[in-house]
């Protein structure tokens, strides 16, 4: 592959447009998306008007990114709609750049995150009817694509010692936002020594999964109906039901809401008419939901190892998941028992 020896800045999007995907013409730079933690997205809009999304990836291989691209396209034969990958002049999914990145561009999808629409039933069996063929297919791709990496997901020891590392590096800062991670970090010690959970989902089913199922990926129109699942910058194999239980989180409305649990159970149950879950996987759903709450991790390598600020607004949301659960465990447990399994 050729690397673009260039210093990626806004203004010089258009030299790589130009050179790797002359069919686009001269193109505008909008604005650069709020979203995501690492990569840089920004929108773009040819002269004839059309929108499109210029995405710098950093740290990717060429493999990996080709990989995913033939997943997509795979996806998309099948009728799921996915992110409408635009190649290079040479028919490759990316141009290669300096310092290990690499752009990609895609078609823009006009719409809106589903977290701006009203729940409701129809909303409910339309994403269960969506999101249990998408998994079907991805479960059928996993036999194409073999060379997906596994996703890693810590046991307690784990989880406990990388606190304990972030907690000392912590020790001691004055910086009103480290001192607040450092109480975090001591916080979710606390929680996980005192309760000894056991997180453990090695025998359930593994198949790929997109990764990152939150409603900010998941475009709709103004009626609410799904356009596009977009970021797929996660692609791992994982246990089935972490791919469910987000898909039935993000399309509930969240745990303050007063109707969550029976949005939560209704999605799951609606699921499985389309794509039967297993027992042992409904067992798994509560320790799945509390170590999505305590798997903290992340904010702080977003934080600390690459200076994402924003990264932080997550310490509340994680907070609010765990004492909900802890209060509403045994509800959901009774509600999660009473669902069909194969």
């Amino acid at each position: 592959m050729e690397v673009v020896n260039i210093n990626m800045r806004v203004q010089e999007i258009n030299k790589v447009i130009k050179r790797y995907y002359p069919p686009l013409g001269k193109v505008k730079v909008i604005r650069k998306f709020k979203g995501g933690f690492i990569n840089d997205v920004y929108l773009l809009e040819e002269v004839n008007g059309e929108k499109l999304v210029f995405k710098i990836r950093k740290g990717e291989k060429y493999s990996d990114l080709k990989r995913n691209s033939l997943l997509l396209s795979y996806l998309d034969q099948a009728g799921i709609p996915v992110t409408p990958l635009i190649l290079t002049k040479d028919k490759m999914p990316c141009v290669m750049l300096n310092n290990n990145n690499s752009c990609e561009v895609y078609k823009y999808i006009d719409g809106k995150s589903m977290n701006s629409t009203k729940i409701s039933l129809h909303r409910i069996r339309d994403a269960a009817n969506l999101f249990s063929k998408l998994d079907r297919k991805l479960e059928d791709a996993g036999k194409i694509f073999s060379t997906f990496p596994t996703g890693k997901i810590l046991t307690t020891k784990e989880l406990l010692k990388e606190l304990y590392h972030y907690k000392n590096m912590l020790k001691g800062s004055r910086s009103r936002k480290k001192m607040r991670l450092y109480s975090f970090a001591c916080k979710t010690i606390e929680t996980l020594e005192k309760n000894l959970y056991k997180f453990d989902f090695h025998n359930l089913p593994y198949q790929i999964t997109h990764g990152n199922l939150s409603d900010n990926n998941i475009i709709v129109d103004k009626d609410g109906r799904i356009q596009c699942i977009i970021d797929w910058d996660n692609i791992r194999k994982r246990p089935r039901i972490h791919s469910i239980v987000q898909q039935a989180l993000t399309v509930s409305g969240g745990y303050n809401t007063k109707t969550f649990i029976s949005r939560f159970v209704q999605y799951l149950s609606i699921y499985s008419c389309h794509n039967p879950i297993f027992k042992e996987e409904i067992i798994s759903i509560l320790d799945f939901l509390t170590y999505r709450s305590l798997n903290r991790i992340w904010i702080f390598q977003h934080y600390i190892d690459f200076g994402q600020e924003k990264s932080l607004k997550a310490i509340s949301k994680l907070t609010t998941a765990e004492r909900w659960l802890r209060n509403n465990h045994d509800l959901l447990d009774k509600k999660l028992k009473r669902l069909p399994f194969r």
